[in-house]
């Protein structure tokens, strides 16, 4: 074969494959945009100011993102806080809604669909003021999807699988640690029991609400050895200390009661111990309280409450 037929044959291979990829791109490049047209919302996660999960038969959990770009509770409890990568895992999947099928445009009768009473309404508000009510109701008979409806217009269906990830309860979108940061590692710790009275008073007695004698831990890095410094400066106990640290930094809450009548129903009025500790990502000084141990069968737990929050949390009784 001449040199210049293997050449012409070299060029119309080289045509033939950019004429497949090139074919290959475009019906990528139509997908693309049918999936765009099938898009419920115009709005990229980072635009959404507010955002209210509101679920059947649940308070609404409604949250903010503040100027900084974190969330910010406002219901049902302004001093609970969020646990920011559900919420923005929420906000992500809300903006990648698809709009699987119309079924009915602007229906009257929205009992059939489950959409007379909701199962669950996701509302919000984006930086440009755009407002929408996204109500779901009833699942549809392939199992496939759910209808829904955006601010009273046509009846649709979204995918049960966005459903999922809207459908957050209030201990899905809240931070349930201990501490700050989970992933930051304690560098110190304090811990002080408090005296919380006898039934025998006797003369000289501590008033209730006292601290003890305040034991610190502290160590320079978290490779470093624990030691004590107060009461006094010696050698920690590593494997003890460490261990607590731990338990105090992967600790996760149980339950949670959001609105304690009295905090002495749980040993916090006055609370029974006191720990503070600091991590190595923020030094910040962060304080739990340690109440009453709850030994009822079904529901063995230690009650504990974070400092500048409401809620009393139901801790693992092994903290």
């Amino acid at each position: 074969m001449k040199l210049r037929h293997t050449f012409g044959l070299f060029l119309l291979l080289l045509l033939l494959c950019a004429l497949y990829y090139g074919l290959q791109h475009y019906r990528v490049q139509q997908n693309e945009a049918a999936r765009v047209a099938r898009k419920v919302f115009e709005f990229v996660p980072a635009d959404l100011q507010e955002l209210t999960l509101d679920r059947i038969d649940e308070d609404p959990c409604k949250a903010e993102r503040t100027e900084d770009g974190v969330w910010r509770i406002l219901e049902p409890n302004a001093t609970i806080v969020p646990f920011h990568k559900m919420w923005d895992r929420v906000a992500e999947r809300l903006s990648q809604a698809l709009n699987e099928h119309t079924v009915l445009s602007a229906p009257k009768d929205l009992a059939p669909y489950g959409l007379d009473t909701p199962i669950l309404t996701v509302s919000g508000k984006t930086r440009d003021g755009y407002s929408f009510t996204l109500d779901f109701g009833e699942i549809e008979p392939t199992q496939r999807s759910r209808y829904a409806q955006l601010n009273g217009g046509d009846l649709f269906l979204i995918n049960t699988d966005t459903f999922f990830e809207l459908n957050r309860s209030l201990v899905d979108l809240r931070h349930k640690f201990l501490v700050d940061d989970r992933e930051a590692a304690l560098l110190e710790m304090e811990f002080a029991w408090i005296w919380t009275g006898s039934e025998e008073k006797k003369e000289g007695q501590p008033e209730i609400g006292t601290e003890s004698i305040v034991v610190v831990v502290k160590r320079d890095t978290v490779e470093a050895p624990w030691r004590m410094t107060a009461p006094e400066e010696a050698p920690a106990n590593h494997a003890a200390v460490e261990a607590l640290a731990a338990e105090l930094q992967f600790a996760v809450g149980r339950e949670f009661i959001d609105n304690p009548e009295t905090l002495a129903d749980y040993g916090l009025k006055p609370a029974r111990a006191r720990i503070t500790v600091k991590d190595a990502a923020s030094g910040r000084r962060q304080t739990l309280w340690i109440g009453a141990y709850d030994d009822s069968p079904d529901k063995k737990g230690l009650f504990v409450k974070r400092e500048k929050e409401d809620a009393v949390v139901v801790m693992d009784p092994h903290v």
